[in-house]
């Protein structure tokens, strides 16, 4: 078990100080900014807390949740490193499988991924090259990557220090526009300063580095997936115990609900929704966990049968205990094992189901990325650029497996309990 555990702690510790070092080694500058942009926008809050609406921008919020995981990714590291003794038995506990280990750390690198995205995409995923000599481009070609250098912002003068240096780290965050080129030719001039780069993955029919989408694209996608398999999730556990509980004509009902949207076909449900609603993340959150609820309804339904009739349940009812509260004391605890084995698998399928709609063109709208309509967009040319597809594919198999890894490994605990 020590040699297992100290395996364990060696590769979670990889994956984390690789990461890490990338971003500290090659994302520098940005990282910086992004810190002083969180830093100095907190203490000119604090400050002037009337100028709230205006120092905090959406737009900023997504560098600066990048710069907090940073953050944490130097507290995870510090703890791995010195082994704290609670949270390697947590995690033993949690994950004694050598497959389910093996899923978490596909899981937790494509979270990582997907928070740190800002700062690990190697360029802006939707900046386009010079479509003469950066268009569909192979895997490990160079190219020449313009950077804009940002204009100072505007009325510095006469401000205290704190809010030049918050302004000057958000127009550096949000001013940063890339291009890309291969032409010896080109002269930056005063505007742009240039910087080699290595098309690690290639580059799609417009010249945009598909390596940076793929890493944007994980944030959507598996975002979209969290937040869909959350809400079914939630909709089909209440579903299922109160349909379990109380059994009889509401059980009678709620199962004929249930019926009724499982015989609709999922395409014919998703393209009237669609019609409807129209097209947006928002909209394929709600489609997705709309087509989704039913399986949980039904599998928490079968669990609460099981145990409402068990002697705990019966005790909690002749002691007068109201029915909400057994079901929030009683029955949900016992059916927590099974909900989250059903959560994992789950967010696989939402995923897939995220990068079929998308494919059809029925999900995430093109230029924003996400690995269904990156695999979209490569149809035309899967004879001559293969590495638009297979690419995201790829990245949508791993994670797809990492989570069946977990659930496999969960549902042999659980029957072994």
């Amino acid at each position: 078990m020590k040699v297992f555990l100290k395996k364990y702690y060696n590769s979670l510790l990889f994956i984390f100080g690789l990461i890490f070092l990338y971003i500290t080694l090659f994302k520098f500058s940005l990282t910086k900014q992004t810190l002083l942009s969180l830093c100095f926008t907190v203490i000119n809050t604090v400050i002037a807390p009337h100028k709230a609406r205006e120092i905090w921008n959406w737009a900023l919020i997504e560098y600066w949740i990048a710069g907090l995981i940073y953050v944490f990714l130097i507290i995870a590291i510090i703890f791995i490193i010195l082994k704290i003794e609670n949270f390697k038995t947590l995690i033993s506990k949690f994950f004694p499988q050598r497959s389910t280990l093996l899923g978490f750390y596909g899981v937790v690198t494509f979270g990582l991924i997907a928070l740190l995205a800002p700062l690990l995409a190697p360029a802006d995923p939707y900046a386009q090259g010079d479509l003469a000599t950066t268009r569909l481009l192979q895997p490990f070609t160079h190219g020449t990557m313009l950077i804009r250098i940002p204009d100072p912002p505007p009325g510095l003068e006469g401000k205290n220090r704190i809010e030049q240096i918050r302004r000057s780290a958000n127009n550096y965050l949000l001013n940063r526009i890339t291009r890309f080129t291969r032409s010896d030719q080109f002269t930056a001039g005063n505007e742009y300063r240039t910087t080699s780069i290595i098309f690690i993955l290639g580059t799609d029919s417009l010249g945009r580095d598909i390596l940076s989408r793929i890493i944007y694209g994980t944030r959507i996608s598996v975002g979209i997936g969290f937040a869909a398999t959350l809400v079914a999730m939630s909709f089909g556990t209440l579903i299922g115990l109160i349909s379990g509980f109380f059994y009889g004509f509401v059980d009678k009902v709620l199962m004929r609900i249930v019926d009724l949207f499982i015989a609709i076909p999922s395409l014919f449900l998703v393209i009237t929704l669609v019609a409807f609603l129209g097209r947006s993340i928002t909209v394929l959150i709600i489609i997705l966990a709309v087509a989704g609820w039913m399986g949980t309804a039904r599998l928490v339904r079968a669990e609460v049968l099981k145990l409402r009739e068990r002697e705990f349940v019966l005790s909690a009812q002749l002691l007068g205990v109201p029915w909400y509260g057994i079901i929030r004391s009683h029955l949900l605890p016992n059916v927590l094992p099974v909900i989250l084995t059903g959560a994992v698998l789950q967010l696989g399928n939402v995923i897939l189901a995220e990068a079929a709609l998308s494919f059809l063109g029925l999900g995430t709208q093109p230029p924003i990325p996400s690995w269904g309509n990156i695999i979209g967009e490569a149809t035309p040319y899967l004879r001559i650029a293969w590495w638009i597809a297979i690419f995201p594919g790829i990245a949508l198999s791993m994670f797809v497996i990492s989570a069946h890894l977990i659930v496999e490994g969960a549902q042999e605990k659980i029957q072994s309990i």
